[in-house]
């Protein structure tokens, strides 16, 4: 009966041993994971956060650029519009000189 028991503890203490050291191995190795995910994390942050104001940069310049064209365009309208209010008041005082020498004897 002895024997038995000292079969038993002889495996069971081994074996307790064992399973303690496993359990030890893999909290370390959690605690190093989750420091590798921290870490991580943090660079994440980081690149968003330089992403995020290298977008709101390059979203300003272009609407500075849209507004620069804009005026441009508004400018290039307003100066069509001159030209052909000119040629179109040219045309009509060509035209009422046209009628007014027909009609004068």
């Amino acid at each position: 009966m002895l024997k038995n028991r000292l079969y038993y503890w002889g495996t069971v203490v081994p074996l307790s041993a064992m399973l303690l050291y496993m359990h030890a191995q893999y909290k370390d190795q959690q605690a190093i994971i989750d420091r590798q995910h921290n870490i991580s994390n943090r660079q994440v942050e980081i690149m968003a956060a330089s992403y995020t104001e290298l977008l709101t940069e390059l979203s300003k310049r272009h609407a500075d650029e849209i507004v620069k064209l804009q005026e441009h365009h508004k400018k290039e309208i307003g100066e069509c519009v001159a030209f052909y209010d000119q040629a179109l008041s040219e045309a009509v005082e060509k035209t009422r000189q046209q009628v007014t020498s027909e009609l004068s004897p």
